[in-house]
């Protein structure tokens, strides 16, 4: 049973890095899914535009266009739009000749890295890392930037099943840290990596998961997966009292059944 269940998480995981708005479970209706799809390749849209300088009146007609194609999602079926692999690469191009132009290289490596998340494709991916790491460059404690890169290198790990990209995405997220310190969301993507590569560091993953909660004791997503690494370290006593703090956070939250399970099976070992 728990490892129907570790599988799913490892899915979470996975598309967890997506952090602006861009997490897609296995458990999301169809109709959300094409409205999150649709969203998002109209504002990878929207920062291309910005980022050739189109005019106010441009940008608010394509929003309207966004707002009118959300609207009409309920009857677009299971069609599924997509940016053709000429279009994209026609962006690279178009960066790969202006290099020194960095805002059109942010806007357009983190689109490319959210559009990348979103079909697991690896070698996008890796363009949008290419792209960042010359805005880096220019300011190499930039956290928006470095928490990026972090994700992408975590998300090429994961879909590419790649686990020395952990360690990459782990660089990024260190640097990321020394400015945000407390932020709970970047130190439990963090904490994933060791959670997730091959082989597994749960001593730290549990370690960086507590450092997360002591800045958000709430957040079901780090409270899961602290849950989980303790029973990997067959911890049961800190795989109970974790697993209440996630029922104190969300009686109804759905992982709390399997892993009470998980936590039940456990012969606590001596330390």
């Amino acid at each position: 049973m728990f490892s129907s269940f570790w599988k799913a998480a490892q899915t979470w995981a996975a598309f967890s890095v997506c952090r602006s708005n861009l997490l897609i479970f296995d458990q999301v209706e169809k109709k959300a899914l094409t409205i999150a799809i649709i969203s998002l390749v109209a504002g990878i849209a929207i920062g291309f535009l910005s980022a050739n300088g189109f005019n106010r009146s441009e940008l608010d007609a394509l929003r309207s266009e966004n707002a009118r194609l959300k609207a009409g999602a309920d009857t677009a079926g299971e069609q599924e739009p997509r940016l053709s692999d000429e279009e994209i690469q026609s962006r690279i191009r178009k960066a790969d000749e202006n290099p020194s132009d960095l805002e059109y290289q942010k806007n357009l490596g983190v689109a490319l890295y959210r559009y990348a998340a979103m079909k697991k494709d690896v070698p996008l991916l890796t363009e949008s890392t290419r792209l960042l790491k010359r805005v880096l460059v220019s300011d190499p404690g930039n956290f928006d930037i470095n928490v990026a890169l972090g994700n992408a290198y975590f998300d090429i790990a994961y879909f590419g099943q790649d686990s020395p990209a952990f360690a990459t995405a782990r660089q990024y997220y260190e640097t990321a840290l020394k400015s945000k310190p407390a932020d709970s969301p970047v130190r439990t993507d963090y904490g994933l990596t060791y959670f997730l590569q091959d082989p597994p560091d749960n001593e730290r993953a549990v370690s960086e998961f507590s450092m997360a909660l002591k800045s958000d004791p709430k957040n079901e997503r780090t409270l899961e997966f602290a849950v989980q690494a303790y029973i990997k370290l067959h911890d049961q006593a800190n795989a109970k009292k974790t697993l209440e703090n996630l029922r104190s956070a969300n009686s109804a939250n759905a992982s709390i059944p399997e892993l009470a399970t998980a936590v039940s099976a456990i012969a606590e070992t001596s330390k």
